[in-house]
């Protein structure tokens, strides 16, 4: 994929920090692996973890909220349905 390289402005998002780098600094490090985290600072943690958690914790929540609403209606009070 060298040829999107040739498109400016090239950048390339670091798959572990996910922040964006130049594409003039990610050739190299991608030269010599084919996997490489472009983000030198090993402090930087991976803050999109805690969005993932928070929006996954949502969609659980919204299901099992779904589902007892549902189990109220067609089990506990069949009378109403029918």
């Amino acid at each position: 994929m060298k040829y999107k390289g040739a498109f400016r402005p090239s950048d390339l998002l670091c798959p572990e920090a996910y922040t964006w780098h130049p594409l003039s600094q990610c050739a190299p490090l991608l030269d010599t692996l084919k996997y490489s985290r472009f983000n030198e600072d090993s402090e930087v943690e991976d803050d999109w973890r805690g969005l993932v958690n928070e929006v996954g914790l949502f969609f659980i929540l919204f299901f099992f909220i779904s589902y007892q609403i549902l189990y109220k209606i067609m089990i506990v009070s069949p009378k109403v349905v029918r």
